[in-house]
């Protein structure tokens, strides 16, 4: 039983060695689609563990809004999803493709009255990393939210920029 646990600790950390945990912070905008709509500005934190040179898997929360003070007005997305990322290089610059999963919280605020309901989505994603050091790498993506709302899917463009530190 001992060398069972002993050879599994040594399998889960040779694993570990291999592996990459990155955390990263992004400022952007949160653009739905529909005619007439507004941006939100705010932020996303991101956690990231690479399998390979290739895949990555993660989990994203987000917090966008906008006000509007002459109307007493304030909307605001918080997606809080997991993702998936297929790195096409592993150079100083290295695109992606990825997607997120998961809910999205939309709520409003007008005069008072307050309405918030949290709905699933998905959000294909193209970004790059520039790497500035070995353990630091500015980021920036565009995604296409999809969020499966009961009238009809509700999309918006998301611009994202930041940092990565792998860990």
């Amino acid at each position: 039983m001992k060398k069972l646990l002993f050879i599994s600790a040594l399998i889960f950390l040779g694993i570990k060695a291999n592996a990459q945990v990155s955390g990263s912070a992004n400022f952007g905008i949160f653009k739905p689609t529909y005619e007439g709509s507004e941006s939100q500005v705010g932020f996303s934190i991101s956690a990231k563990y690479k399998l390979n040179p290739k895949f990555a898997v993660g989990a994203t929360f987000g917090s966008f809004s906008k006000n509007d003070k002459d109307f007493d007005m304030k909307t605001s997305t918080m997606p809080i999803v997991g993702l998936v990322e297929y790195h096409l290089s592993d150079k100083k610059v290295n695109p992606y493709l990825g997607l997120d999963f998961g809910l999205y919280n939309l709520s409003s605020s007008v005069f008072g009255f307050k309405y918030s309901d949290s709905y699933i989505g998905l959000a294909p994603t193209f970004g790059i990393n520039f790497s500035i050091s070995e353990k630091v790498a500015f980021n920036s993506n565009v995604k296409y939210h999809n969020i499966f709302t009961p009238e009809e899917s509700t999309s918006a463009l998301g611009i994202n920029a930041g940092l990565s530190i792998k860990f």
